[in-house]
């Protein structure tokens, strides 16, 4: 029912012939951070950032961003996906283009290492050093630059696809 009425979307696990190795549970994002927020009893900025529940808002927010930016461009079923294997190698969000794929980390962070995108190493690792399209951390920098030669760290609000 709240997946019905557009509460929550449930966003389901990449995988590509690894099998038992990759989790295959979906993960749960209400697309109303707002709401996540009030629910979890949380309601100031203030509040949030103190809270040990920061970091998943954030990834919820950083999701809203990108799925309302999908379906801006007429995607109703987006290519949208997570990805995460057995042992805990994961990357948060990755959008499939075919033969390639966005990769896009979420990280509350106002400055972001390469630590930040080391699920992006990991999935190459599977997939092949060509896997990723563009790699994106999405945090709370000001300005956008790149943290490594194919790593741009992105404020969320400015998310180009």
């Amino acid at each position: 029912m709240l997946e019905a009425s557009h509460m929550i979307y449930l966003l389901e696990p990449y995988h590509r012939s690894l099998g038992k190795r990759l989790v295959k549970s979906p993960k749960l994002y209400f697309l109303d951070t707002g709401l996540a927020s009030n629910l979890m009893g949380l309601y100031s900025w203030q509040v949030i950032a103190n809270s040990p529940m920061a970091g998943a808002l954030w990834e919820t927010y950083a999701f809203n961003q990108i799925y309302r930016h999908l379906l801006s461009h007429g995607l109703n079923n987006p290519p949208l996906y997570y990805w995460r294997t057995k042992d805990g190698r994961e990357i948060d969000f990755i959008i499939d283009r075919g033969e390639q794929f966005i990769a896009l980390e979420a990280k509350l962070t106002v400055a972001p290492g390469l630590d930040a995108a080391k699920g992006f190493d990991y999935f190459k690792d599977y997939y092949g050093e060509d896997a990723l399209l563009k790699e994106y951390v999405i945090c709370r920098v000001k300005k956008d630059h790149a943290i490594a030669k194919r790593i741009k760290a992105i404020n969320g609000v400015t998310l180009e696809l």
